[in-house]
Parts: structure tokens; sequence; C-alpha cells
């Protein structure tokens, strides 16, 4: 069985017209499909605004989708009761891309990381509960030290460290990474990504891994997604799109990683334009504004998510699909 399988979700919010009856909608997320197995990494990649975090909130919950299932183990947690979403709340957690902004600065780190242990009555004893923070702070790479100091104290990546270690205080199963890495520098990424590796293979965790820096994304994902306007452009092996990429937004993005330009990849040197308004999503596939491949069809028609081969998904009417 799968742990995650999303089908069909949207997400849209209503936001102020011009006039003072008029509504208009935002399409943050339309009709977007994947699945997740146990222990693995699903990468999220795409532009700002696209809708990625959106799509995090609704995973864990919080914000309810427009339309869509979210099932997990199996059961739709749209459908969920309250004491039902708890449960599913503890196995689901999230690391957020400001690890400043999700620390309670008031709260000791000790303080931080046992809170959930205690919301969720997994430990009621405190010197149980100490040693479990204790030892988790040791997972990420922290000592005993830490427990009675402050988040300004650390720096960017040690607060980060500590974010994973709140989470994983309630034993996930899987983790949803929303730009983790993004605020920090270059070299405290790589070992942020390197704890994230290890601690899924010694807790066996699937992540959602959201980014929009393939650079990144390459090195922990299994499975990769290219999001653009609220869409699915690209699924499928991570290497493979990273090595082979099919859509022209995908090869784009690969283009733009610092010494990975090929002569082949001339077409897309620069940014080809700004992304489109959500509010404003142009007619057909919602890259043609910004591509030089561009057809008629591509102008007139949206192109579907279709396989070219079994577990490669492409939405682009310029790939050759299976039949």
């Amino acid at each position: 069985m799968k742990l995650l399988e999303v089908q069909e979700l949207e997400i849209r919010y209503r936001v102020q017209g011009n006039g003072f009856r008029e509504r208009r909608y935002l399409q943050a997320v339309n009709q977007i499909s994947f699945e997740l197995d146990r222990g693995r990494t699903i990468g999220l990649v795409g532009e700002s605004g696209c809708g990625k975090s959106s799509l995090a909130r609704s995973l864990v919950l919080l914000e309810e989708p427009t339309n869509g299932e979210i099932r997990y183990q199996g059961r739709n947690i749209l459908n969920m009761n309250r004491a039902e979403r708890k449960d599913y709340r503890r196995s689901v957690q999230m690391i957020f891309q400001d690890p400043y902004g999700s620390l309670n600065p008031k709260l000791t780190v000790e303080a931080s990381v046992a809170e959930g242990i205690r919301l969720q009555g997994l430990m009621t004893k405190p010197d149980q509960i100490q040693k479990e923070v204790i030892r988790l702070l040791e997972k990420v790479g922290l000592d005993a030290s830490a427990t009675k100091r402050y988040p300004r104290q650390f720096s960017g990546g040690q607060r980060q460290r500590i974010g994973i270690a709140r989470a994983l205080a309630v034993r996930p199963e899987l983790i949803v990474c929303d730009e983790p890495v993004s605020a920090l520098d270059v070299s405290v990424q790589a070992q942020v990504i390197n704890l994230l590796r290890e601690l899924q293979t010694d807790f066996q965790l699937s992540y959602l891994f959201i980014t929009h820096d393939l650079a990144v994304v390459e090195n922990i994902s299994h499975e990769l997604m290219v999001m653009y306007l609220g869409q699915i452009v690209e699924q499928g092996p991570a290497k493979k799109i990273i090595s082979q990429p099919k859509h022209p937004y995908s090869q784009m993005l690969i283009a733009s990683i610092p010494g990975n330009r090929t002569e082949a990849d001339e077409n897309w040197s620069g940014s080809r334009g700004d992304i489109p308004s959500p509010l404003n999503v142009p007619p057909g596939c919602p890259f043609h504004s910004r591509c030089p491949l561009a057809e008629e069809r591509c102008r007139l028609e949206r192109p579907l998510l279709k396989p070219i081969t079994p577990r490669h998904l492409v939405a682009c009417h310029l790939v050759a699909t299976e039949d």
C-alpha cells in the first residue's frame, strides 16, 4: 500500500475583484496527482509562486483543499474526524523554510522539542522526556548543552537542526520539507541534506522535498515533480529528469544550474521573461508564453500529463508519448 496518494488535488483562493461584488479566484494548485512510497523522497521543484507551499500546507492540514483527495495509508484524510486528524498530524510533520520564524523565541530548545511529545501524550515523565529530547538533539548533530538555550543563540543551520529534531519528536512517518535549506549558506545546505538522508535511513522516513533549486533536489530525491503555475508539467525518476529533461520548462530550469549548460541549452539561457500571474493563466499550455518552441496548438489546447515511459510523464504537445 502507498503511504500517501494525492488525487486530482485543487486549491483555489478567492481574491478581491475590481468591483464590489466581483468574484475572482487564484488557482494555486490545479489537479495534481502523485503517490509516495514509504522510505522514499519526492522532490517538488518550480519557481516562486507556482503553488508548492500551498500544496505543502494542504498535506499537513494547515489549509483545506478545494477539491480532490489526500489518502494516507488508503484513507482520505479530508473525511477524518477530529481524533483521526490528530493522529494524522502526528504522523505527518513539516519542516519550514525559516528556521527562526518557525521556532518560538520565548521557549528554550528543550521546551520546543518536548512540546509535541507532551501534546501527543507519547511520554509523561519529565526525566523521560528530557532524555528523549537530548537523544533527538544528538541525532541531528547537537548536544545536551543546547537544551537550555534559546533559538536566537544559534546559527541558521543549527536552528534548522532544532526544527528537524522537533519534527522527529512525535515519531512521524512522512515529513513535508518546505524549502528547508533555501535560507542557509551553500556549505550548510549540504550538511542539512546529508542529515536528512541519514535520518531517512535511520527512521524509515518519507519526504516531500520542496525547493526552487534543482541542484539541491538532485541530491536527495528519488522521484521528481516539476511544477509550473499550479500544474505538474513533468514527473518521474529524479536522475532521469535531471539528465534528460523532456518538458521545455524542465529544460529551462536545468540549463539555469551553474556549470550545467551545454551548447544544446543555449535556447534556454536567461529566464525568457517572468512567470505569468496565477490570476491570469494563459490559455492552452501555461508555459507557451515563455517557450521558444511553442506552436499554435500550444496556445489553444492544454496538454495532459501523459507517460513517455511507464514512470516518466510529461505534459507537452511536442513530446511523443506512449500509445
